[in-house]
């Protein structure tokens, strides 16, 4: 045994199992990693007298002490704010689950600067110099985040993408007679087959016999 003993006080574990742990939340991988061999391995060379957590610690006690530390600082940036803003939007998904994200705005964030930066961080990940026109969506914050960069970078051409101009007016189009009443029809038969799962399956089951490399081959009698 050598001369000394590396050892680790409770106090000392526990700010290294938060810092340890907070590599999982912030970077999103699986908790089930920290029970890996491999990583048990490396730990033990680089530090013999520490113990990581499990899995389930990870997914336990210290998740929730990293909410609540979550929750106190968030709750304090709140208190400090002198005016908020709150956007919702819902959306349903595949399998018909209807969601609901609300999102607190603070008024010294700024998204058309945050939007600008990222933007900019591409193209110069891509090579700033070769890049002479930009793309996005037409949201109001996109255009002001244009007005940044081309303010920055004179030649630079940005615009919104036609393809979701051209989908934004269809929807237009559609909230006028005839067709909301067609549209209206179509949405109460989509929901008349999502919701039955074995009509759902029939009709996956006919799209794949009339699809062959990504082109119609021919029909299929839909009542047999």
């Amino acid at each position: 045994m050598g001369a000394w003993i590396d050892r680790i006080s409770l106090g000392e574990k526990f700010t290294l199992d938060k810092a340890y742990a907070d590599i999982f939340y912030s970077t999103g991988i699986p908790f089930r990693f920290a029970d890996s061999p491999a990583l048990e391995t490396f730990i033990k060379l680089a530090q013999p007298a520490y113990a990581p957590p499990t899995a389930k610690a990870i997914a336990g006690p210290l998740l929730n002490h990293a909410h609540q530390g979550m929750m106190a600082k968030m709750n304090q940036f709140v208190q400090d704010q002198t005016r908020i803003s709150l956007v919702s939007d819902g959306w349903t998904s595949l399998r018909n689950d209807y969601m609901v994200n609300f999102v607190a705005v603070f008024p010294n964030k700024s998204v058309k600067l945050n939007i600008a930066h990222d933007l900019e961080n591409a193209m110069m990940a891509i090579e700033i110099d070769k890049i002479s026109g930009v793309v996005t969506d037409n949201a109001a914050c996109m255009r002001a985040a244009w007005k940044i960069l081309e303010a920055k970078y004179p030649g630079l051409i940005c615009n919104g993408c036609a393809a979701h101009a051209l989908n934004i007016l269809v929807k237009d189009v559609c909230k006028l007679e005839p067709y909301a009443t067609i549209l209206e029809s179509s949405r109460h038969a989509t929901s008349f087959v999502k919701d039955r799962n074995a009509l759902t399956k029939r009709f996956e089951r006919i799209q794949q016999h009339m699809h062959v490399d990504g082109e119609l081959s021919g029909t299929l009698s839909t009542t047999a």
